[in-house]
């Protein structure tokens, strides 16, 4: 009955299609090279740092990025990779159970993202504590395998609300999936080395 609109709802239908065909082509893009990494990755450092890279340049809106791995002696996550930081908020080394981020990563297992003002301005309770309850916008995954937590990535933006996607969220976690396997192969190696040398 009206030709003009018809064709803009088709011309909005084509444009919301293609948005969507171009964020899939990236995720499978991002996950295919992950996949590369793993394959060729000859130690958990070379991985980590690898991974670390491709993470910083697929997922964009953060000013600070960290990349912990959990240490069986300390009991703590360590930070192996950071980038961003500032003279205000400096990144922390190391990470104990007891950070309430961590413990929601042990406990759920889920990834998080928070795109909203940080809650010492808001005044409400925040979900998490320390450095991470100042972020504008943060996004973080977990790598998991089977019961173990090997540690995990969260990307933060301290000035921006909202820059981070739902998208960007599937990509870090789908990223943290594929290489969790290659973690567990690298601590078994480890562990397997070490007992060797007694």
């Amino acid at each position: 009955a009206n030709p003009t609109t018809g064709a803009n709802f088709l011309m909005a239908m084509i444009t919301l299609l293609v948005s969507r065909l171009r964020a899939t082509n990236k995720i499978v893009g991002a996950l295919a090279e992950a996949g590369r990494l793993v394959s060729s990755a000859q130690d958990l450092p070379s991985l980590t740092h690898n991974l670390f890279e491709l993470i910083a340049r697929e997922i964009t809106g953060a000013d600070s990025i960290i990349l912990a791995l959990y240490n069986w002696f300390s009991d703590e996550f360590n930070v192996v990779e950071s980038m961003g930081g500032d003279s205000q908020r400096a990144l922390p080394m190391a990470l104990d159970a007891s950070n309430q981020m961590v413990f929601r990563l042990t406990r759920s297992a889920e990834p998080i993202l928070i795109n909203r003002k940080p809650f010492s301005e808001t005044g409400e309770a925040a979900p998490l504590d320390g450095l991470f309850s100042e972020a504008h916008s943060l996004l973080a995954a977990p790598f998991w395998y089977g019961n173990s937590l090997f540690g995990f990535v969260v990307l933060m933006n301290f000035n921006q609300a909202g820059a981070f996607t739902q998208q960007q969220l599937v990509l870090l976690d789908g990223l943290c999936h594929l290489v969790a396997p290659a973690m567990e192969t690298f601590r078994t190696r480890s562990d397997e080395a070490v007992s060797a040398r007694r």
